[in-house]
């Protein structure tokens, strides 16, 4: 937990989302030795005033890149290097009174990431990196992975994940710049 008093010019915001009456920022603060947590702000949109914030990670350097609200629950993901060696993708479910509902990590072999978010009806999708390669998760409402797929980008710069869509029809829609 922490309060608006907190030095928010050490914030870095990386995505937000609403609901009816709130917004919903994620992104990650510095705690010190090369770490960072990932942060969670909820604000009132009526006069954009402080509701609450809370902060999510260990000693290792955890980063929050994509937010969603659905309902009475926000999907936040990003990675985390404490739980994972080589740093590992994270999909933290909140209630939107910002308690931890579930986390799920998920740690490969080459340095997992998630940068976007995105729902349907039934699912959660995850889009990022693992390794050099393009990774989706889909994932039910209660965080158990359904499927995991991965695209080579082999010569293609893969640094530039900007986010994933569900159609009406369920067609997954990724939105990528990409440098050869």
């Amino acid at each position: 937990q922490f309060a608006q008093s907190d030095p928010i010019n050490e914030f870095v915001f990386y995505s937000i989302d609403q609901d009816t009456n709130n917004l919903y920022l994620c992104g990650h603060r510095p705690t010190g030795y090369g770490s960072n947590d990932i942060i969670l702000c909820k604000i009132l949109k009526s006069d954009l005033s402080w509701v609450d914030g809370v902060a999510y990670g260990g000693a290792g350097a955890d980063h929050a890149y994509g937010i969603v609200v659905d309902g009475s629950s926000l999907f936040v993901v990003g990675s985390t290097a404490s739980e994972g060696a080589a740093g590992a993708a994270v999909v933290l479910k909140y209630n939107t009174n910002l308690v931890l509902q579930v986390r799920r990590v998920l740690d490969g072999a080459g340095g997992e990431f998630f940068t976007a978010v995105a729902i349907d009806s039934t699912y959660v999708y995850a889009y990022g990196n693992s390794g050099n390669d393009l990774l989706i998760a889909k994932y039910d409402k209660n965080l158990n992975i359904q499927r995991q797929i991965t695209f080579s980008t082999t010569g293609i710069d893969t640094n530039y994940r900007n986010g994933i869509a569900v159609d009406s029809n369920g067609v997954t829609i990724l939105f990528a710049a990409a440098q050869s």
